[in-house]
């Protein structure tokens, strides 16, 4: 589904987004919040539009429904449309050791995390064209 980018009248609007991606890391869901309550939950190459009540909002975004990684806080004016941008990024910062034939060997085990930023109009419209619109939850 097309975004169509406007807020409806008298409210500010707010896209967050994953890019599509083909990695382990893009099966990883990640939830958005406005104002501590969440109101949905996406996924890679997809995203949320979620109208915003004008004055000072705050819009979240993690990894697990419990915990909000990102905070933005929005001053929303009518008319106004906000982008956020989520990535999953991931490190290898231990190893474990696996059975491999009748030795032990040292695997990395990957630790993933993720990331938001505001992102720019421009770049946000190019990206949210390459995704799918995710319901908000109720």
């Amino acid at each position: 589904m097309a975004a169509s980018f406007s807020p409806p009248a008298g409210k500010g609007m707010v896209y967050v987004y994953r890019k599509p991606a083909v990695a382990y890391a893009s099966m990883i869901p990640s939830f958005v919040w406005v104002d501590g309550k969440r109101v949905a939950k996406n996924k890679a190459g997809g995203f949320i539009a979620y109208p915003l009540a004008p004055g000072k909002r705050l819009v979240s975004a993690g990894a697990t429904p419990q915990v909000e990684e990102s905070n933005f806080t929005l001053q929303v004016k009518p008319g106004q449309t906000y982008f956020i941008r989520q990535q999953v990024k991931g490190q290898s910062d231990s190893t474990m050791m696996v059975p491999a034939g009748a030795a032990m060997v040292p695997v990395a085990v990957p630790t993933y995390f993720f990331t938001a930023e505001l992102v720019p109009e421009a770049t946000a419209r190019q990206e949210i064209a390459m995704c799918r619109q995710v319901a908000a939850q109720p």
